[in-house]
């Protein structure tokens, strides 16, 4: 099989995927989007940051299909990436155990040595099912006629996009885009891009304008029905065909960008940020570090609370980066170490 050149663009797509999803976090778990009620000018500047960030998991998992496509799907990767999975969980655990008793029973424990079962992460027990399927569907991307996986695509748009969107329904179990089914729409979205292009026509600029665009029709059409009472779902969720198209604008434009010097930092980065989300959203965390963290910010005036919304999307991620390239550097030098042991051994 030839080996197929690495798109620095999607590096850049998982990093900007992952800032987006930690600033959903901020506004949401930390406080904001709910204190701001008593502010509608920050309210309404507060959701239209949401909306604008929204688009962040569809893009993760356009990426991933992006990524695997024309690859040979490995299963010991899956086990690599559980093995990650239970080092987070049980570690984060144990600091909790010891730095704050109290907050982890015999239920906490049993959810860090099973974080699948547990669905401790939503995201990463979607993807650990959808996993086994990845040969199924690379195998259909390779072999299909691009008509046909234009009509399943489209198909897949409507039937799970359009329809709940617009009945307010979900006839199929999608859990407002929180499944397995979802994911995999997603990853042949990425495949086909990968394999096929999309949006061929439009200009860099064009893209950028449609994901900006349609960021605010999805933030207006809900304000205008809502006001300062606005809520997650609907138009404002990751089945809705607005956050969709601005989705795929967006990654498309962003698997255009070509990048000539430091290349490997940026996929080292890259590499780092599902350590990223396991870290900031590790259920312990999430509840006692988190969780309406920045409510302050939510009654100051918008020269606060845009900085400081900045300023703690940045700290997290930083911070949450800076413990996995730790984590990576020290299992990257222990190989090394076990690599010269057995080179000295078998001379």
């Amino acid at each position: 099989m030839e080996k197929q050149k690495r798109n620095q663009g999607i590096d850049l797509i998982k990093i900007l995927a992952m800032l987006m999803i930690v600033t959903l976090h901020v506004l949401g778990c930390g406080g904001i989007l709910g204190a701001s009620v008593s502010n509608e000018k920050n309210c309404a500047v507060a959701w239209l940051l949401e909306v604008a960030a929204f688009g962040a998991v569809n893009l993760y998992g356009m990426a991933s299909g992006y990524l695997c496509t024309g690859k040979q799907i490995r299963y010991k990767n899956i086990g690599k990436l559980w093995l990650l999975v239970v080092f987070y969980t049980i570690s984060i655990t144990a600091i909790f155990f010891v730095v704050v008793p109290g907050t982890v029973g015999p239920q906490q424990m049993i959810n860090a040595v099973f974080p699948v079962m547990t669905t401790q992460y939503w995201y990463f027990t979607g993807y650990f099912c959808m996993f086994f399927f990845l040969p199924v569907m690379n195998a259909a991307i390779a072999h299909l006629e691009k008509r046909q996986l234009q009509m399943i695509l489209t198909a897949s748009f409507l039937l799970f996009s359009v329809l709940p969107t617009v009945f307010g329904a979900d006839p199929f179990h999608e859990n407002d885009g929180y499944s397995v089914l979802w994911l995999c729409v997603l990853y042949m979205a990425g495949g086909y891009i990968r394999t096929y292009g999309l949006f061929e026509k439009l200009p860099q600029a064009a893209l950028i304008l449609m994901y900006l665009v349609l960021s605010v029709i999805t933030w207006a059409t809900a304000w205008i029905r809502q006001g300062i009472e606005i809520t997650l779902g609907g138009w404002i969720s990751y089945l809705s065909p607005t956050i969709v198209f601005a989705s795929l604008a967006l990654f498309v434009a962003g698997t255009r960008i070509r990048i000539k010097r430091g290349q490997k930092v940026l996929s080292l980065l890259a590499s780092a940020t599902f350590g990223v989300y396991l870290i900031h959203t590790h259920p312990l965390i999430w509840h006692h570090l988190l969780y309406n963290r920045f409510v302050f910010l939510a009654g100051a005036g918008l020269r606060r609370l845009l900085p400081g919304l900045l300023a703690a999307v940045l700290a997290i991620f930083a911070g949450c980066m800076i413990i996995e390239l730790i984590r990576h550097g020290i299992c990257a030098g222990m190989k090394r170490l076990v690599a010269g042991k057995r080179t000295i051994v078998s001379k």
